[in-house]
């Protein structure tokens, strides 16, 4: 039914049911209405009694309105409150930092990262023909191979710790050995690094292995290890990381297993501004190391990566990141800080055919730079985890030009997977060590860069303390 079809009926009925009562008042008392009784009961109080009922409805539906207006509101109100609240939260988020104390890294250039950044000023980086390493047709092929690597001593203790444990055999082939070698040289290097430090050996001293330890901090392992590996594999090898960490001398109740070791990390930029969160949230937690260790120099991964035509390198890196609190309590020279990641996905695979489009990779520069609250000439220096293939180089290039004004590509942008050969996550972690190495000796902001992926782009700074 029409609404003033609804009115108009309401309205009939109303007059008649005053009409039929007041008639029945006149009729019961026998009372002759004069003119001006018939005007006032039958004219002008139906007339009243609508207009009353019009004007009540229209002054609570405005106090409806009202009602509503001032609940919507306070809930809009509530609402902006809130997501300004989140937004300052994100804000103050997006500035926090972590300090890298230490690092140790195994090249084909040596043991420190400037051996890497010397090697490639210098332009001492030639590959050369690896005659234990063939292709298809027995042709040997150029390779990052670290010439002096013995491998015999620490696959030994390997294989003795999982005895030990009674864990089950695996297969590893000679790259897996020479993967698990590195990580162990890169693992030790670091627990005398952390043992050298006389505060922390002060601490160690005076507890055994078996007490709680709340005064010394914990120490966190992640490792980055190769993806072809079985959950097994990199279990196995993860346990003998922490032992060796434990029987150098570091008490065994605080080397623990980071929980996000279990999903397998395979970005260690990504994984560093996790850890960086966690330092932030939960900030007198301890030390944080990440190993990354992989080697293609064996003929199973030779024959794998053949047909993508990059050269087999190996290396492995680490490094320690902890917070302010305990790099005063242990007095940790000269550490630089790392800001959050900046981090975005091309539409377009860089291997697709076509011109490589950079405007994600400057757009990831530029985001790394404001998070960083710094001007962009205020960075010397680029490392990137960049190969040699020509669509990362183009595109790393010209981001460069365009998000940077002082820096020169071909001089101050440092391509490490270029230089040492394919090694998989290692080549962003020495990506972030070169760069740290570089703050710490120039005292001038550096900037990570990713561009290996087919898709994701990743940038991140790093600068003085």
């Amino acid at each position: 039914m029409q609404p003033w079809l609804k009115r108009a009926l309401f309205a009939a009925l109303a007059t008649l049911a005053i009409w039929l009562l007041v008639i029945a008042y006149w009729r019961t008392n026998m009372h002759m209405p004069s003119t001006i009784d018939v005007a006032t009961y039958l004219v002008i109080m139906p007339l009243t009694l609508l207009l009353s009922i019009y004007i009540i409805k229209r002054a609570g539906n405005g106090l409806l309105a009202l009602t509503t207006k001032t609940e919507n509101q306070t809930v809009n109100t509530n609402e902006n409150a809130a997501t300004l609240k989140a937004q300052a939260e994100e804000e103050a988020a997006r500035s926090w930092t972590a300090l890298i104390t230490t690092s140790a890294i195994h090249t084909r250039f040596g043991t420190t990262a400037s051996d890497i950044i010397d090697a490639i000023k210098n332009k001492k980086t030639k590959f050369e023909l690896d005659t234990q390493l063939t292709d298809t047709n027995g042709y040997p092929v150029l390779s990052g191979r670290i010439e002096d690597l013995e491998t015999d001593d620490a696959v030994a203790h390997f294989k003795q710790f999982i005895n030990s444990q009674a864990l089950p055999e695996q297969p590893w082939h000679t790259e897996d050995l020479r993967t698990i070698t590195l990580a162990h040289n890169v693992c030790q290097d670091l627990s005398q690094a952390l043992l050298s430090n006389p505060n922390l050996n002060k601490l160690i001293v005076k507890i055994d292995n078996t007490t709680p330890k709340a005064n010394i901090p914990n120490i966190y392992l992640t490792s980055i290890l190769p993806s072809s590996w079985t959950e097994q594999q990199k279990q196995q090898v993860q346990l003998w990381l922490l032992n060796i960490l434990s029987t150098q001398g570091l008490p065994s109740n605080n080397v623990i297993s980071h929980p996000l070791n279990a999903s397998n990390p395979d970005d260690p930029l990504l994984l560093i501004d996790s850890i960086n969160v966690e330092i932030n949230q939960q900030p007198t937690q301890g030390l944080h190391i990440i190993i990354a260790s992989h080697s293609l120099i064996g003929d199973q991964s030779n024959l794998a990566n053949n047909t993508t035509h990059r050269i087999p390198g190996e290396a492995a890196a680490g490094l320690i990141l902890t917070d302010p609190k305990w790099a005063e309590t242990l007095a940790l020279s000269s550490p630089v800080k790392i800001h959050r990641i900046a981090q975005l996905n091309r539409e377009k695979s860089a291997d697709e055919a076509g011109k490589i489009n950079p405007e994600t990779l400057i757009k990831t520069i530029e985001n790394a730079i404001a998070i960083a609250n710094i001007d962009q000439a205020a960075v010397k220096t680029i490392t990137a985890d960049s190969d040699d293939r020509p669509t990362r180089i183009g595109e790393l290039y010209e981001a460069i030009n365009t998000s940077t004004t002082d820096i020169e590509p071909t001089e101050n942008c440092f391509q490490i997977a270029y230089h040492c050969g394919e090694t998989g996550s290692v080549s962003t972690l020495l990506a972030v060590i070169s760069a740290a190495d570089q703050v710490q000796k120039n005292e001038q902001a550096a900037l990570c860069l990713c561009n290996n992926d087919s898709l994701k782009r990743s940038a991140i700074v790093i600068n003085i303390t």
